[in-house]
């Protein structure tokens, strides 16, 4: 495997408010991360004023690794977490000019 198979990009997770607090967002990142389980890093994109979300998921392990873009398809700024399972923290930071997300 490659360096870029061994990261996984996790796009349009989405939970309407009332599912948020029934933990359906806890059963559906769970679900897609046990999916992802071979892969030692996950990242994914989450609207920079989102602080409930990027609260949600630094709670699920992720952390902001200060990419950030914006996405054409919403005119909103983005921000990048990334959950490190213990592989190569510096395999996401060495892709950032070449996989910076283009919505």
């Amino acid at each position: 495997m490659t360096e870029e198979e061994l990261i996984a990009e996790a796009n349009k997770w989405s939970v309407s408010h009332g599912g948020m607090s029934g933990r359906v967002a806890q059963q559906l990142i769970g679900a897609g991360l046990k999916q992802l389980s071979n892969y030692p890093q996950i990242c994914l994109w989450v609207l920079k004023g989102n602080a409930r979300a990027i609260r949600f998921y630094e709670k699920c392990g992720f952390r902001p690794d200060g990419e950030e873009t914006v996405s054409a398809a919403i005119d909103a700024a983005e921000i990048r977490m990334v959950l490190d399972r213990g592989g190569r923290a510096e395999a996401t930071q060495n892709k950032n000019s070449s996989n910076k997300k283009e919505s």
